[in-house]
């Protein structure tokens, strides 16, 4: 008897040990499962922040030349302007008086663009607001008109200009800072010069003969147009 309870003891020890066994191998799987996890694929697609990309903004586009022509006093017909820069070049084939006012159709503008005796040929810078203008014109002759709105999308450098009687230089290039404007007149009647764009300044306003220079100063770099009134040959010089 003392055997078999001897031998059914180490028998029920035996078992023990084969389950505690069985028990501890199985968590330490259970843990090293755990433990190891899945890599990230290497051919996952990263996602990389663009910069944004600065674009230059497209230059405004120039309108069409508007031409009128007509004979004697007379309105012109109404035309519509941008805002911005507007060059009206103008001539005149009669023997007097030739004078010519620009109207707003809202009657907010009235400047006078020309008044001159007898055949004339020139041009006149203005910058207005967009709307509907027409043409005053008093003449004894044939005239015409052509009205024209830059919008370069850039300009050139230049320092110096010619010409005769009244007239507005080409659209320049000016940088910012002090200049010297060195400016003749070998007419007999007015002369007047004016800057406008980055600097908007009188520069001459003389009668006769003229030779001289004047300080223009230039707050900020960009776009420039003169305007010139006088009776014979002129030139400006920038230093």
């Amino acid at each position: 008897m003392r055997l078999l309870r001897c031998g059914a003891m180490l028998l029920i020890v035996a078992c023990l040990c084969v389950s505690v066994g069985g028990c501890a191998s199985g968590e330490q799987a259970a843990e090293s499962s755990e433990s190891v996890k899945p890599k990230a694929s290497s051919d996952e697609p990263v996602q990389v922040e663009e910069e944004p990309v600065e674009t230059t903004p497209e230059p405004e586009p120039e309108p069409d030349p508007i031409k009128l022509t007509g004979k004697g006093t007379k309105v012109t017909k109404k035309f519509a302007l941008a805002d911005g820069l507007a060059v009206f070049s103008m001539s005149h084939k009669g023997s007097s008086n030739f004078i010519v006012h620009l109207r707003s159709v809202d009657g907010e503008v009235d400047e006078g663009l020309v008044n001159e005796i007898g055949k004339f040929n020139g041009s006149w810078p203005i910058f207005l607001g967009a709307g509907d203008y027409l043409l005053e014109v008093e003449a004894d002759g044939p005239w015409a008109f052509t009205i024209t709105q830059p919008r370069p999308a850039s300009v050139d450098v230049m320092t110096q200009f010619k010409g005769k009687g009244k007239t507005a230089t080409d659209i320049f290039y000016l940088d910012a800072g002090m200049k010297t404007v060195v400016l003749k007149h070998t007419g007999e009647s007015n002369f007047i010069v004016h800057v406008h764009g980055v600097a908007d300044e009188g520069l001459v306003n003389e009668i006769g003969k003229f030779d001289g220079s004047v300080i223009l100063d230039v707050p900020e770099s960009g776009g420039a147009i003169f305007s010139v009134e006088a009776d014979g040959d002129w030139s400006i010089k920038i230093e």
